[in-house]
């Protein structure tokens, strides 16, 4: 007999070979398509002090945010994320249903910050359903019992999203790899002694770039069979010294005139891991969306280049110490890192 663990682990190991490419069933896209379009605003750098000046910087920002994701499902753009806070799901909506083609080939992402509130409007305004669903940051506390109980209470609503049809599925976000291993644990607990059992989280979306790799989340999601999204993947471009260097890589590729953000693109894809970009820029999305032809170039050596260039965890994560999974797994992923193969 398997423990409830060791069950997640062999049924997790078959979900992650499947999730991989995308795949339809009955009219509906199944899988996360590899590249996608984020949709967040930062109307906090809009902020003048004026509410009439504001209210027209936000119709603005609104109005360019909807010709961005016009001209992206025209290029063939077909995964978009949205969230609460960012305000957007509306004109994302309005873009998808307007465009004429079937609702069934697009994947939305929507993330909620706890309690989905909205989840209802948003299911109808997008023809009857989410694709994903995501709790969009883990609980605050460092105490690991504490964590796994508050998350539990929030799990228990995106677990009833899907039962009752509103997503197809549900996920996490910013959630780093203790979190991860506390939160499948706190499900395995929950449907050990409860009937009706909670589903465990189909995707994890966080931040990962050529400053922050992700190695170790990479190995925690394949561990338990969830897709790896990544967001803010854009962010080393920005940072000078780094972007020279990610330059001189991007310019050794064959074949030739990779940009820097398509090295960066295609090294995740290489990864397995699902990214959504903020692009802006409509020569970028289209220069975006061919980053998979040079997903064939990411070699050992490549990836070995960039790993060099690895600063720091992002900010958000939060220090839970009571677990010691982390350092069991550094010399597998050493060793893999070594070969090129995560």
């Amino acid at each position: 007999m398997f423990t409830n663990m060791e069950m997640i682990h062999i049924l997790a190991s078959f979900r992650y070979l499947n999730m991989l490419s995308d795949e339809y069933i009955d009219g509906y896209i199944t899988t996360i398509p590899r590249i996608g379009i984020g949709t967040s605003i930062d109307f906090e750098a809009l902020h003048t002090g004026s509410a009439i000046a504001d209210s027209q910087n936000r119709q603005n920002a609104l109005d360019k945010m909807r010709l961005n994701i016009r001209h992206a499902i025209k290029k063939g753009y077909r995964h978009f994320d949205t969230a609460v806070l960012y305000q957007t799901s509306h004109i994302l909506a309005e873009e998808i249903n307007m465009s004429g083609i079937d609702r069934g080939n697009f994947f939305v992402t929507i993330k909620y910050q706890n309690t989905p509130v909205s989840y209802e409007v948003d299911a109808k305004e997008f023809k009857g359903y989410i694709d994903l669903a995501l709790l969009h940051s883990p609980p605050l506390s460092d105490d690991p019992r504490t964590f796994q109980k508050e998350f539990i209470r929030e799990w228990g609503k995106y677990d009833g999203l899907k039962k009752n049809k509103f997503a197809r599925d549900v996920g996490i976000s910013n959630f780093y790899p203790t979190q991860v291993r506390l939160a499948f644990e706190a499900i395995s607990e929950y449907n050990l002694s409860h009937e009706e059992k909670m589903c465990f989280p189909f995707a994890n979306q966080l931040e990962i770039n050529v400053m922050y790799q992700a190695y170790d989340d990479v190995e925690i999601c394949k561990e338990y069979g969830m897709t790896l999204i990544a967001h803010t993947s854009l962010k080393s471009l920005c940072e000078e010294k780094i972007s020279s260097k990610i330059k001189k890589i991007s310019n050794q590729l064959k074949p030739n005139k990779c940009s820097p953000a398509q090295l960066i693109i295609a090294w995740l894809l290489s990864r397995g891991i699902k990214v959504v970009i903020g692009s802006k820029n409509n020569e970028h999305l289209s220069e975006n969306l061919k980053s998979t032809e040079f997903v064939s170039s990411i070699s050992a050596s490549v990836k070995a280049e960039i790993q060099k260039l690895s600063v720091e965890r992002p900010l958000a994560q939060i220090s839970i110490t009571s677990m010691d999974y982390d350092k069991s797994l550094e010399k597998k992923l050493q060793q893999k890192i070594s070969h090129g193969n995560v």
